[in-house]
This record gives structure tokens, sequence and C-alpha cells, in this order.
């Protein structure tokens, strides 16, 4: 797993303007982005150096435009039952945060609401 130096490094080659939204899909929500646009798709081992191995999570992260505003998604997570410690785990939410992601706009949508 790359430390969050290079994971930013990674995000900036191919992500000039980051948005200041992020939501992160847990499994069961990647319908979502069926109705999105996606202007750039990044998979997780080249940005983190992490493939995820959850089923239902494809361990992307997707720029996109909801209703003319830019808007990262990560398409899965990982956790530390896969064998990351909390702080690896966490890496995304540093990372996109020194990249310039608004302080109250991270939303998690998870598997659990959408059963309800």
């Amino acid at each position: 797993m790359f430390d969050d130096a290079k994971a930013f490094s990674q995000l900036q080659k191919k992500i000039i303007d980051f948005p200041e939204t992020v939501v992160v899909l847990g499994s069961g929500w990647n319908k979502l982005l069926d109705n999105v646009s996606a202007e750039i798709i990044i998979d997780y081992d080249e940005l983190f150096g992490v493939k995820t191995t959850v089923p239902g999570h494809k361990g992307q992260l997707i720029i996109a435009s909801v209703n003319k505003k830019r808007v990262a998604f990560m398409s899965g997570r990982f956790h530390m039952y896969e064998g990351y410690s909390a702080y690896q785990s966490t890496t995304p939410i540093r990372v996109f945060t020194k990249a310039g992601m608004g302080s109250r706009a991270f939303r998690t949508v998870d598997y659990c609401a959408h059963k309800q």
C-alpha cells in the first residue's frame, strides 16, 4: 500500500481539480453510478497500491458530474478486516482532503442503510 505522499502524487497525476464532494459507496450502492457521466476512472491499485477484496466493491475512484457539479465517488473502500490498519484504511480521506475535498463534503452510503 502506498503512503499518503505517494497516493497524493498519484492523484495529482490524474486529477488537476479535485472535486469538493466525495461520496463513498458501500456494498450494493454502485447502481448510483449508472446515471452519472464518468469523466475519470482510476483503479485503487494505481492510486493507493491496493486491491479491494470485498464483493460489490469495484475498487475505483470515479470523477463524474451530478447536476452540473463534479463529484468524486469511491466505489468501495478497504477495511481493517482485509488486513489494513486503521491508519491505512483512512488514507483516502487524508489524501482527498489534501487534494481539496471540503470538510463538510464527505458522505458515506452504507449497505445497512440501503436495506432499510
